[in-house]
């Protein structure tokens, strides 16, 4: 399939809010089309220069960010695919995704080779997220599970069973020990585990709907977006709620926390936004998809944010400060 990317830089399409810093704006960078089913995920290479999607038409897709250049269309098992994770060892050069049968799959993204396809989840995959170096996987899936898998040898090391509905999303903690998972459910709860051992050392809750998504700040806090429209922030080793913060017109699909200290979030609203983390400010809210937002994801260096959509496109917005 061919794809059609525009590049669309100087178009600007963030507008401020709160106390935002008005020398710094967001604009449109490149629009990626190539898809024809909804964009549920997306993911940075760990260099910044590549994305990969995934899409309900079944296919795994590698992009050329800085080009807009689509450089790989790996077909899934016929499936819809759900959740791409790219592999954070540079050398590795691989992309781990998810699918509706329950497999997971790796592929190489130099030579464009199936390197691994793992099967022990009873239904859809949600969520893959890699474990700081490498060597492990998480999964999150509507088997109400999530499963952490070593890489070496494909073998399940633990399954955690504790939610009573779907698992959305999971993530890895990357800043300490001992090493931390986290995994948020339709149960309208997020818990943390132990990486190590499989044990539940925290379970939260406060959200009003579904919890669709969850990330990791550098240090030890936790960002949830849930259907009831609100992002909330938790101390992950206490447990407790430290704020909330409201904008959102629809929905939570996606909140991914940059390393500089914004959140940013994709809702059902068709937007993206940003935020401070410390204060809860609205910072910038980027309109342009005709669709929910189900993935928001910044780039390496923070000065980039891909989004996919229900419109079936990926949209890259750069980060502009003026002189």
């Amino acid at each position: 399939m061919r794809a059609l990317l525009l590049s669309l830089a100087g178009f600007a399409v963030a507008a401020g809010a709160g106390r935002a810093d008005q020398t710094e704006s967001w604009e449109l960078q490149h629009l990626l089309t190539g898809h024809t089913d909804y964009v549920y995920s997306v993911s940075w290479s760990p260099d910044g220069t590549r994305l990969a999607s995934a899409s309900l038409d079944g296919s795994v897709k590698v992009w050329d960010a800085v080009n807009s250049v689509l450089l790989w269309d790996f077909p899934g098992p016929g499936e819809f695919a759900y959740t791409v994770a790219w592999s954070p060892d540079p050398v590795a050069n691989m992309i781990a995704a998810g699918f509706l049968d329950g497999s997971i799959k790796f592929w190489n993204v130099e030579t464009g080779e199936l390197v691994r396809h793992l099967r022990k989840h009873l239904a859809r995959v949600n969520s893959v997220a890699w474990s700081p170096d490498g060597t492990r996987l998480m999964s999150g899936s509507d088997d109400s599970t999530a499963k952490l898998w070593d890489l070496q040898t494909g073998r399940v090391m633990h399954v955690l069973e504790g939610h009573t509905y779907v698992v959305e999303s999971v993530g890895w903690w990357a800043n300490g020990e001992p090493l931390k998972v986290a995994s948020a459910s339709r149960d309208g709860t997020i818990r943390i585990w132990e990486a190590e051992t499989g044990q539940l050392l925290q379970r939260l809750e406060g959200h009003e709907d579904w919890i669709l998504s969850a990330s990791w700040s550098p240090d030890i806090r936790l960002a949830s977006g849930s259907f009831d429209a609100t992002i909330r922030i938790w101390d992950a080793e206490a447990g407790e709620l430290m704020q909330t913060l409201f904008g959102h017109t629809g929905g939570l699909w996606s909140v991914n926390w940059s390393t500089s200290g914004q959140i940013a979030s994709g809702s059902r609203d068709g937007t993206v936004r940003i935020w401070n983390a410390e204060s809860g400010e609205l910072l910038h809210t980027l309109t342009g998809h005709e669709g929910s937002v189900y993935s928001a994801v910044w780039s390496p260096d923070n000065g980039r944010i891909a989004s996919g959509s229900a419109d079936a496109t990926i949209r890259v917005w750069r980060k502009v400060t003026a002189e």
